[in-house]
Order: structure tokens, then C-alpha cells, then sequence
């Protein structure tokens, strides 16, 4: 043959010449290629994706979770019930709210344990319960309410467990008294009997602290202040949990000035005078919740 011809033979090119036979490959059209390349760099973006979304939700079930610090940020509500003799007539009772942060270092001991450090700021208000005359339920007056915000350092020890810990805690740091808080003591009188001896009567004291008659929101004392408590916290997901502890506060006595003192059933002024306050124990009861960052 003495002319060139082009045929079809499956999926290659035929060029026949002169009864030579040449196949070449079919060339790709370069955009399917590239069409190609971004559906397989898109399908392995999100197979990237899925497993990173698995591990993360999954967390817990890593080994490596069992070795890492935490750092926790910390909501609480609570109330304090006064058992304490010498305050508990005049303010029964105190609700608190107070944030805190702490870094939760490391597991050790087979994973079980771990301590926890950092501290806290809050508030306490104890509202203020009536005055009763001795012979009748009658309200003669009220007692002074007051406020407390402590600033506390704390150290905890944590027993870890899956997915909650039971803790023991410590605090210690300082309470700010606005207002002023009315005290109670004890204090005898002595009757003789017909033998000559004397018998010794007690008697409760109220001394009503010294302070303008709306008892204005100030800065009165700043109290040396500490709590132990133990606790149960227990996670809600990888970065949320629900905490409750339960425990007791002390506050150290103060010297308190006065004026007035209440027994008998009356008030009696008297010139100004000093006497210290005795120290406070008294239970509380928080629930909170701790965010882990």
C-alpha cells in the first residue's frame, strides 16, 4: 500500500503503513487524572478525620490516658449548717457559691492515686435569725446577718478510678467578714441555799457586736479559715464532671467589740468593751461541677 491508514483495534491506536503495524497506549485526558488525584486526597482527609474523632471520643480506652496530667476548673454551691453554741441561735444556717482552679498532676501507684494543688475564692452569706422574748414566742428584734469570702489554697489526693475518683481534701487561706456577727457565751450567777453554799446558775449572753444600725457591707475581720472534706467526682465525658463532698470548716475566734449585751430577756447597754469569740466548727455540703481543660 502506498498511502497511510489509521484504524481501530480495541483500545489502541493502529497506524498502518506501508504493512507495518505501530500500537500505541491511549493517553489519558490529563483532567480525569486530576479528578482522580482530588477524590483520593479528599476521601483520605476524612478517613483522617474519622479516626481522629474516634480516638478522641474514645479516650478513655487509650493507655496513655492513665498518665496524664489535668488542670480542673471548678464551680461549687453549697450551705454550711452552724452547730457551733456560741453562734448557732443568731445565724443557724449559710448558703456559698465559689470557683476555684487545680492542677491534678500525674497517677502513681499502679495509676490509683494522684494529688491535686491550687485554690479558691468564694462566698457565704448567713443570714440573720430572730430574737425571742424568754416567756413568749415573741419576736423582740433580729440579730446581725454577715457575709464571709474566703480565699483558700487546697491540696487534694485523688483514688482514680475508669471514669470517677473518690478525693479527701484540704483547705487553708483567710476569711473576709463584711458586717459585723453577734456573739453568745455562757456566764454564771450563784445562789446560796440554806446550807450557806453556793450554786452556780447559767446563763446564755448575747453580745450584740458594735456597729452603725444597718450593719453596712464593710470589711470588719479577716479570719484565718480551713476546711477538710472528701468527696466524689464522677466523669460525664471527656471533659465534664459532677463532683459532691461533703466535710467541716473552721474559723478562728476574733475579739469582737461591744456595747450591748442581751440576758435576761433585756438588752443592757455597757460601756464599750472587748471579749474574743470563740472558734467555729461546722458542717457543709457542696455540689459542683469541674471542667478539665
Amino acid at each position: 500500500m502506498d498511502f497511510d491508514k489509521k484504524a481501530t483495534i480495541g483500545h489502541f491506536n493502529c497506524i498502518i503503513q506501508k504493512k507495518n503495524v505501530t500500537l500505541q497506549p491511549l493517553i489519558f485526558n490529563k483532567q480525569i487524572i486530576n479528578k482522580m488525584k482530588r477524590i483520593f486526597l479528599y476521601f483520605t482527609l476524612v478517613f483522617v478525620g474519622i479516626n481522629a474523632v474516634q480516638a478522641q471520643a474514645d479516650w478513655r480506652r487509650g493507655k496513655w490516658y492513665k498518665d496524664i496530667p489535668e488542670n480542673f476548673l471548678t464551680i461549687d454551691l453549697g450551705g454550711s449548717y452552724v452547730i457551733t453554741t456560741n453562734f448557732k441561735d443568731m445565724n443557724p444556717f449559710a448558703v456559698s457559691a465559689q470557683v476555684g482552679y487545680q492542677h491534678k498532676v500525674r497517677p502513681f501507684v499502679k495509676n490509683r492515686l494522684s494529688f491535686g494543688f491550687g485554690g479558691n475564692i468564694g462566698y457565704s452569706y448567713y443570714p440573720a435569725n430572730e430574737i425571742k422574748a424568754l416567756t413568749a414566742d415573741i419576736k423582740i428584734g433580729d440579730y446581725k446577718s454577715f457575709h464571709y469570702i474566703p480565699i483558700m489554697l487546697n491540696a487534694t489526693l485523688y483514688f482514680n478510678m475508669r471514669t470517677s475518683y473518690i478525693y479527701f481534701g484540704i483547705d487553708a487561706g483567710i476569711s473576709l467578714m463584711l458586717c459585723e456577727r453577734d456573739f453568745q457565751d455562757n456566764y454564771n450567777t450563784f445562789l446560796i441555799d440554806t446550807m450557806g453554799i453556793e450554786i452556780p446558775v447559767p446563763h446564755a449572753a448575747t453580745y450584740f457586736a458594735d456597729a452603725k444600725e444597718d450593719n453596712p457591707l464593710a470589711l470588719t475581720h479577716v479570719i484565718p479559715t480551713a476546711k477538710a472534706y472528701f468527696g466524689f467526682m464522677k466523669e460525664l465525658n471527656e471533659n465534664w464532671r459532677l463532683r459532691i463532698s461533703a466535710g467541716v470548716q473552721y474559723t478562728m475566734g476574733y475579739d469582737l467589740s461591744y456595747k450591748q449585751v442581751l440576758y435576761d430577756g433585756t438588752r443592757h447597754d455597757v460601756e464599750k468593751s472587748v471579749i474574743k469569740t470563740k472558734d467555729c466548727i461546722d458542717p457543709f455540703l457542696n455540689i459542683g461541677i469541674v471542667y478539665s481543660l
